[in-house]
């Protein structure tokens, strides 16, 4: 198998298989590699599967970063509405947990939530607390979107709500936008009522 094995015997060396009987599990027709049952394990952290070759054909300005796949996983995080010095509403047991997959350094993470009582809240900017990863640092870091659906809110006619990720934290905040006016304010916890809730999808990047 060129570039992966030798046809010399059956040991293992500096972490390279030598295979005069082939590798169980694993073929090759001298150009491709394919695994024919199990998983691809890297053993060592930090190590992956790196795209070699020339770069792709990019537009005018753009900068190559690394090349190399490390990371791959799937799971839940459970989200908490608060205000801004972390003074949290209540829960509802069934909309509280979203889900997430991160790719590499790339986290995308979505869900439905909703609250049952405004608990210690009573003003100050919302939030949504637990995102599974800490936001990258620096500013093209930043993310953000759209509320896709949400209700309970006590905004006026015209007015919509995103939310976005900022750098370096583990939250996303709230705000609202006029139509009207085309001013924006954060969205606070008296206006998010004790049934709020909102469905967000968002990606950013992880420290």
């Amino acid at each position: 198998m060129t570039g992966i094995v030798s046809s010399n015997n059956n040991s293992r060396t500096s972490g390279i298989i030598k295979a005069g009987g082939g590798v169980s599990g694993m073929t090759s027709d001298g150009t491709d590699i394919t695994i024919t049952s199990g998983s691809l394990i890297i053993g060592t952290a930090g190590q992956g599967i790196t795209f070699g070759g020339d770069p792709d054909s990019r537009a005018a300005g753009t900068t190559e970063g690394g090349r190399t796949l490390y990371d791959y996983e799937e799971g839940t995080w459970t989200a908490q509405v608060s205000d801004n010095v972390i003074n949290n509403l209540t829960m509802d047991v069934g909309y509280k947990t979203g889900n997430y997959t991160k790719v590499g350094n790339l986290v995308h993470i979505c869900g439905m939530f909703q609250t049952t009582s405004q608990g210690s809240a009573t003003s100050g900017p919302i939030r949504i607390s637990g995102l599974p990863f800490t936001i990258a640092a620096g500013n093209s870091a930043y993310s953000g979107g759209g509320v896709a659906y949400g209700g309970s809110l006590d905004i006026t006619a015209g007015v919509s709500v995103s939310y976005y990720c900022s750098a370096g934290q583990t939250w996303m905040d709230f705000i609202k936008w006029s139509a009207e006016t085309g001013s924006e304010s954060s969205l606070t916890a008296d206006e998010w009522t004790a049934n709020g809730h909102v469905m967000i999808g968002c990606s950013y990047r992880v420290a």
